[in-house]
């Protein structure tokens, strides 16, 4: 046997583990052309959502399953920003007229010289129900309902140490608020914070001190906010979205202001005394072009240009590439 035949045989058996591994998967995976929307590929698992066969849903639009044309019109347009959506949650409709919650994440890829759209689903309607959450169907904004997304009782969002949100969660809720902002429906404002001088004080102090100080700490950022998220991306980062149905980013200025002053004042616990500060970058949401992805790494390097620029301060950007 040549190489060549070699060759062959070892990628039709790659493809064929492939496709089991694609169509063994509990989570439901699609596969549409990005010219048309016509998908190309479903697995057992989306296809069974749906309440189709494979072969009946492979052909059709997809924007015929997605109930909100809205948000299905926006994730569209990240991805023609080569912005992948992440998490995302939306209403789909499935064959026989029920309109259930998913959880989506979109990216486009390359398959051959074709530019085509690779999606996860995850089906999270129970979950909302049990959450005690009431959807309603009929709405005609494709994110009305999304706030209720906090009161979801998936431990596996959340943070075991603060009860803050975890990066996960912060990646979904960051796209809900992307969404909104670029659909004028409120002012959005990610805060990125790192704390000065934690690591210096685990060295010092050791782990437990540390950490009851970085709980005081929280708790005096959220005392600053006023129901605004809040998550924690690493040991002593924290992202805050601030959101403002009246287009004023003034307010998200106040809260920074607020939470440098507060997060300055000295920690006092079990008899001794630490001092720690906030650096803080700012990014207002202004610019709808730019991805969810692009306002975290405008954030996040404004929060560094803080630290680099004497610590203990706020740095203003933007989501158009200036810190």
């Amino acid at each position: 046997m040549s190489d060549t035949t070699d060759n062959i045989a070892l990628s039709l058996l790659l493809r064929k583990q492939l496709e089991k591994i694609l169509n063994d998967s509990p989570m439901g995976i699609g596969i549409t052309r990005y010219s048309d929307g016509i998908i190309e590929y479903v697995n057992a698992a989306l296809a069974d959502w749906a309440g189709l066969s494979i072969n009946a849903m492979i052909g059709t639009p997809a924007i015929d399953y997605f109930h909100d044309i809205d948000a299905f019109d926006w994730t569209v347009g990240k991805l023609k920003n080569k912005c992948p959506i992440n998490n995302y949650r939306i209403q789909m409709n499935r064959s026989d007229g029920m309109v259930v919650w998913h959880k989506v994440s979109l990216i486009a890829i390359l398959i051959g010289d074709r530019r085509m759209i690779l999606s996860w689903h995850s089906d999270i309607s129970a979950l909302r129900e049990v959450s005690g959450n009431v959807t309603d169907v009929n709405n005609d904004d494709p994110i009305t309902d999304v706030d209720n997304s906090d009161r979801l009782t998936d431990l596996d969002n959340y943070d075991p140490l603060t009860g803050l949100a975890n990066i996960a969660h912060f990646h979904d809720y960051l796209n809900q608020a992307a969404y909104r902002s670029s659909s004028n429906i409120a002012t959005s404002t990610l805060l990125y914070l790192g704390i000065d001088g934690f690591k210096r004080a685990n060295d010092n102090y050791g782990h437990q001190f540390t950490k009851q100080i970085l709980m005081a700490a929280v708790s005096r950022i959220q005392d600053c906010l006023d129901g605004d998220f809040a998550a924690r991306i690493s040991d002593d980062e924290f992202a805050l979205i601030i959101e403002s149905t009246s287009n004023n980013q003034q307010d998200a200025t106040t809260k920074a202001e607020k939470i440098l002053a507060a997060v300055s004042e000295p920690y006092l616990i079990d008899s001794r005394k630490a001092l720690l500060s906030p650096s803080i970058g700012v990014t207002h949401f202004v610019d709808a072009s730019h991805c969810a992805d692009n306002i975290v790494t405008q954030a996040s390097k404004a929060m560094y240009k803080a630290k680099y620029s004497g610590k203990n301060r706020i740095w203003v950007s933007d989501s158009t590439n200036n810190v």
